[in-house]
């Protein structure tokens, strides 16, 4: 004969409390994420600069591709120099500072390659931050 089910009795877990080693975790996890930003944040908002820097002028380098090269390599020299400039204004004063201003039919592009200095607070050690900010458009001519 077949006995009928018997139901299971009620399993009691112990809850945890509201400090506990996963709650110190994320705690210490989302500090030290701050931290980073809070180190690394000047240096990504130097870098955004110089990208917005280089999308204005890249509107100038277009128009000066399509000059013919004599006026074209004036207004690159110009661009070049307005640029440099503009980017030691925002406070990049690195003496590597490298500009390149590339145009040919096809494509145009300034590119911005600089250091930063990250300075890890508490840890008396800084960090050279590589930077190679880029901006490219097509350079082909749309006849309407």
């Amino acid at each position: 004969m077949v006995s009928s089910p018997q139901r299971r009795q009620r399993v009691e877990y112990k809850k945890p409390g509201k400090i506990n080693v996963v709650s110190i975790g994320l705690v210490m996890f989302l500090g030290l994420l701050g931290y980073i930003g809070y180190c690394i944040w000047p240096s990504m908002y130097l870098s955004s600069e110089v990208s917005n820097l280089l999308r204005n002028d890249i509107i100038l380098w277009y128009q000066a591709n399509l000059r013919p090269s004599a006026e074209r390599s004036i207004k690159r020299k110009k661009i070049s120099d307005d640029l440099y400039k503009a980017i030691q204004k925002k406070g990049i004063l690195d003496p590597e500072l490298k500009l390149e201003l590339y145009g040919d039919k096809k494509v145009v592009w300034l590119e911005a390659r600089f250091k930063t200095r990250v300075d890890w607070l508490w840890l008396n050690k800084t960090w050279d931050w590589n930077h190679a900010t880029r901006v490219e458009t097509s350079a082909e001519r749309v006849d309407w």
